[in-house]
């Protein structure tokens, strides 16, 4: 009875491979297509499917409906199909606008043949409740009860739980979760206490940020542990804080790092008068903004410090004097540092010493009418974050990172038209000056560039480095 068996499926298995096999051919699409689900959300998991019937280099653009692409998929590809994950998100993670987007699908076979598809879905205006950035304000903490170590975290939607871990190697050493209910960003403060009555011991550690509902998205930054206070600088002259364009990218960070003599015990937004001799009742020569503006000390007459800086909104050249009292000195954060360029229009972000992009921008362009728009050189320290977007003349511009108490570094403006942004009345600008007086930056990266301003956004921490060269 087996050798029966054996006898008549011997020949079924021939036909059914034959079957498959013929099956495997007639499976080959006889055009392009592309597909994915009708309805798309941020922060999720997608796939895009490619049927093609050749192989060949393939490129799927999600495009809203003014033709502005906001990701790029790329891959060799063979006949039949291939899947794209998606996040629902642009480039750099950003949340994109609620409304009606094209998956463009392209195939260029090896004879030279294009073939194409498209497909509209909807993106929904709702997103996952994940960590949209989590950024510490310093590397190096001094653990006990007057610590002000804090993280600034913004979640995508308005509700969700943030988590915030400290490890040493594999080991967790300390955690914290706290629910978010707050369409802004918000601080989450910790002294390095670790126990009820134990805190956390000096050394190396990782500080790890996410949101529990969606922690693949985490952000990791190296901690140093410092046993004691943290040492007070006293302020004392500081030698040049301004590079030249001469300067090699090690030279430029060498400076970047250097401490920050600042205006201390005033807003933002407060004008501090710089006198030409060390005497309140002397002529002013012009003003700073405090806290953020760095100024190049030149000497220490009693309790004056003679100063050199840019003066606020003048962008003029000022040396001086000021009280002693009112000035502190600030370390920079040492992950990254930026420097821009206002004679090349350049943007130039540097990761721990190494140039990581150069990014065209615009400066301030001062006009008849507004004649103070020129942007301040100097060298800053980027503030805590603001709100997501604002409005000004008409256009509004998402992103902004506060550098000093006048002007911001943000993504060029745009029109809001039929649900998409439009940025052709600030896009061919740049490159030129052509701002208020604020940087403005792509939300588009140049070719062979991923950074825009919304990677800024999202990875430039409290008290980072800015200079911006005359």
């Amino acid at each position: 009875m087996k050798k029966l068996f054996r006898i008549l499926t011997a020949p079924l298995m021939a036909l059914f491979l034959c079957f498959s096999a013929a099956a495997a051919e007639e499976a080959l699409p006889e055009k392009l297509t592309v597909s994915l689900p009708e309805t798309v959300q941020g922060f999720g998991e997608w796939e895009i499917r490619l049927s093609s019937p050749a192989a060949g280099e393939a490129e799927v653009l999600i495009q809203d409906g003014a033709g502005n692409t906001w990701r790029t998929f790329r891959a060799s590809v063979s006949a039949g199909e291939t899947v794209f994950q998606w996040d629902g998100l642009g480039l750099q993670k950003e949340k994109l606008l609620r409304g009606r987007y094209t998956a463009a699908a392209r195939v260029t076979t090896a004879g030279g043949e294009e073939l194409t598809a498209s497909r509209t879905f909807q993106l929904q205006g709702s997103v996952v409740p994940t960590m949209q950035y989590g950024l510490p304000s310093a590397g190096v903490i001094y653990p006990g009860p007057e610590c002000g170590f804090f993280v600034e975290v913004l979640m995508s939607a308005h509700s969700g739980i943030a988590a915030m871990e400290v490890w040493q190697g594999d080991t967790l050493i300390w955690k914290q979760d706290k629910t978010i209910a707050n369409p802004e960003r918000t601080e989450l403060y910790w002294n390095g206490r670790i126990a009820k009555d134990t805190w956390i011991a000096p050394g190396d550690y990782t500080l790890k940020l996410y949101g529990k509902l969606n922690p693949e998205y985490c952000f990791t930054w190296s901690l140093r542990v410092e046993e004691g206070e943290e040492p007070e600088i006293p302020v004392e002259p500081t030698g040049s804080i301004m590079p030249t364009r001469e300067m090699t990218d090690e030279e430029i960070w060498e400076i970047m790092m250097k401490p920050s003599a600042v205006l201390k015990d005033s807003s933002m937004l407060t004008r501090i008068h710089v006198y030409e001799e060390p005497s309140g009742e002397s002529r002013s020569v012009g003003f700073l903004r405090g806290q953020t503006q760095a100024v190049e000390v030149l000497e220490i007459d009693g309790d004056w410090a003679k100063i050199h800086a840019w003066g606020h909104t003048s962008a003029e050249e000022i040396t001086g004097y000021l009280p002693l009292r009112l000035l502190g000195v600030e370390n920079p954060s040492p992950w990254y540092g930026i420097l821009v360029d206002k004679e090349a229009q350049t943007l130039t972000v540097y990761e721990q010493g190494k140039k990581l992009a150069v990014i065209p921008v615009s400066t301030g362009l001062p006009t008849a009418e507004e004649p103070k728009r020129e942007t301040t050189p100097g060298a800053f320290l980027t503030a805590r974050h603001e709100g997501e977007s604002f409005a000004n003349s008409g256009l509004r511009y998402e992103y902004p990172l506060r550098y000093d108490g006048g002007n911001i570094i943000h993504g060029i403006g745009y029109l809001k038209r039929g649900g998409v942004r439009d940025y052709s009345i600030n896009l061919p600008m740049l490159g030129q000056k052509a701002s208020h007086g604020c940087i403005r930056v792509p939300f588009q990266p140049p070719e062979g560039c991923e950074l825009n301003c919304y990677w800024l956004w999202t990875h430039i921490p409290y008290h980072t480095r800015v200079i911006v060269l005359p």
